[in-house]
């Protein structure tokens, strides 16, 4: 899914929402707040990419965004910002270099 982004821009593009729903389910043994999260499809490949370590799950997001009608007339791929910039691998940063549009 794309979801087209209006600025100050000829055309823009959000490749997808990342969570499609989220229930909170309290509080747990160690006082951290549990959610249970419904993802989209590219969402739950970059969880896994992000907070799991799974590296099979890139090429299996740029595989989805390669089905973009018109990626291939777009310039550049801009990552939105890291919420943790000090993390080591950065998923998005990855898959937008790896297409070679960043």
């Amino acid at each position: 899914m794309a979801i087209e982004l209006t600025g100050n821009w000829r055309k823009g593009f959000a490749f997808d929402v990342h969570t499609l729903d989220s229930v909170y389910l309290g509080v747990d043994d160690y006082g951290y707040d549990r959610w249970e999260n419904t993802r989209s499809e590219v969402g739950e490949l970059v969880y896994k990419l992000k907070y799991r370590g799974d590296q099979s799950s890139l090429p299996k997001i740029i595989a989805l965004l390669e089905k973009i009608k018109g990626i291939e007339t777009m310039d550049r791929i801009v990552p939105i910002p890291p919420t943790n910039p000090t993390r080591e691998r950065q998923p998005v940063r990855r898959w937008a270099s790896a297409t070679g549009c960043l």
